[in-house]
């Protein structure tokens, strides 16, 4: 009930995005009040605003951006956002830098919801369950909070721990090194400062010269001169990272599943379903499996023997277990 009163939530998602979020809602999204959460995604209407009880908002591109021919264009890089990248040796796609404006439209979505809310005029709100929040006489929104759509969040954890962080003339910003994965979090007075600084942040971080959005939110933390918190407890990696101990920690608020949501379908609704049962039911053998089943991450998040071999052979395994190549049944007997 505290998280109703107090936070509002934004899913960033694209393309593949309604399936992790319904995936998600079968398990850990379920304990969250739908009218708090925001999905924001580029298939709004493919997806239906009845596949998840949530509001999904239609991504945006900010004013004087396009999207042409497979690229995003600007005056700034007329050239080409996703020329710009790969000349920098990275492959990211026209889809994937779409999305990472949504991280900005979704502050500036909360932004506007916080301000109906403190007018008493949020039956005004967008969104099918603005009806919802408006008959609620106790919201005070506190804090605000943006995630990947291959984030899971143990809700516990994460009350205890804004629970902690108890100053409001503090501008707290909670994250693990900006990393999107992990979660980005903002207190009122943050999000305050946040709306002053993102106009000349997007221009100089995303539209004169494109960088990822957790890049420049992690900038943008630094022009507003927000108390920036680099939290232990947000995780930007996955299963495989954290290890059995890891998944049932009684503190950890954020883990960031990665290739765990790739497909085949089924088995990335298994790894979910081992997340939720090791952080929320805190089991041991759940823990234990998603780990041992969790992709092998690259980068910072690589831990020592997890290979591309790995993970193929994860995936042939999975097709014995699984009886006709994952598309038959989930192997709930592992863990018993």
């Amino acid at each position: 009930d505290w998280f109703r009163r107090h936070v509002l939530m934004a899913i960033i998602s694209g393309k593949e995005g309604a399936f992790r979020v319904e995936v998600s809602q079968c398990s850990w999204l379920s304990h969250f009040p739908p009218e708090n959460v925001f999905v924001f995604s580029d298939r709004v209407a493919g997806a239906g605003d009845d596949r998840t009880p949530h509001e999904w908002v239609l991504g945006e591109l900010p004013e004087g951006v396009w999207e042409k021919d497979g690229d995003i264009y600007s005056k700034y890089l007329p050239n080409g956002y996703v020329q710009q990248v790969r000349s920098a040796g990275q492959g990211y796609s026209a889809g994937w830098i779409a999305a990472q404006f949504r991280f900005t439209q979704a502050l500036e979505h909360m932004i506007n919801i916080n301000k109906l809310q403190k007018a008493g005029r949020l039956s005004e709100s967008p969104g099918k369950n603005s009806a919802m929040r408006a008959r609620q006489s106790d919201l005070d929104y506190m804090w605000f909070m943006i995630i990947d759509d291959d984030t899971i969040i143990n809700l516990n954890n994460l009350v205890t721990r804004l629970k902690q962080v108890s100053n409001p003339s503090i501008p707290w910003y909670l994250s693990r090194k900006g990393w999107g994965g992990a979660g980005h979090i903002y207190n009122l007075l943050a999000l305050s400062k946040m709306k002053e600084a993102l106009p000349k942040c997007m221009e100089t971080y995303m539209l004169k010269s494109f960088r990822a959005s957790d890049a420049m939110l992690l900038k943008c933390a630094g022009v507003a001169k927000l108390a920036t918190q680099k939290e232990q407890t947000m995780s930007h990696c996955p299963a495989s990272n954290l290890g059995a101990k890891g998944m049932i920690s009684n503190s950890q608020v954020s883990f960031h599943g990665k290739k765990d949501f790739y497909p085949p379908v089924l088995l990335a609704t298994w790894r979910v379903h081992l997340y939720y049962l090791a952080t929320y039911c805190r089991d041991p053998k759940a823990g234990e499996l998603a780990a041992e089943w969790s992709a092998c991450a690259f980068g910072s998040c690589k831990q020592h023997g997890c290979t591309k071999e790995k993970n193929a052979l994860m995936k042939s395994r999975w097709k014995e277990v699984s009886q006709n190549g994952s598309s038959k049944t989930i192997p709930l007997f592992l863990l018993q």
